[in-house]
């Protein structure tokens, strides 16, 4: 069944199909940021970056596909990676959210002043203030962003490699 899928489908489909889900993601995010005032933590943020990331290799494959070049595997394992480690880090996120282990020093709150003065104070008490990655802001059925997140990375890593596998097999053209 799923050979079947993988045979009908080629580099430029993914292209595609892999830009429409960053650019989802990252929608999703922006839409929760700005419309629900819902601020991203540090992890949220790194987050982020590798679905931007994603939408820069859908670019880059969908060019190279078009003008039939080489490369198409490397990305593709590349896609791999990096779906890989957007799964890891919403896994580490989760362990934070938890309480499984302590998050990076970025994840504390900012609201540590010390022994600052009173133009210190207001500037930080004026300043938006990053939520803690330990904090759950939303969840949907008891999952918060974090663990969809892990979800669709995790899926989206195993896709792309069996995906990767089999352009290597020689099944699929490069």
């Amino acid at each position: 069944m799923f050979s079947r899928f993988f045979e009908a489908l080629n580099a430029g489909h993914l292209s595609k199909i892999f830009f429409l889900i960053g650019v989802s993601a990252i929608g999703f995010a922006y839409y929760m940021e700005h419309l629900h005032n819902l601020p991203p933590c540090a992890l949220c943020i790194y987050q982020r970056w590798v679905y931007f990331f994603i939408i820069f290799l859908s670019v880059l494959l969908f060019v190279i596909d078009k003008q039939g070049k080489k490369g198409s595997k490397t990305i593709m394992f590349i896609f791999f990676l990096t779906f890989f480690v957007g799964s890891v880090i919403s896994l580490y996120h989760i362990g934070v959210e938890k309480g499984w282990w302590v998050g990076t020093e970025s994840c504390a709150a900012n609201g540590d002043f010390g022994n600052a003065d009173v133009d210190t104070l207001r500037k930080g008490l004026l300043q938006k203030s990053i939520p803690r990655c330990d904090e759950v802001l939303w969840s949907l059925f008891g999952i918060s962003m974090a663990g969809y997140n892990f979800i669709l990375s995790f899926l989206l890593s195993i896709f792309s490699l069996r995906y990767f596998k089999t352009m290597r097999n020689g099944s699929r053209k490069s």
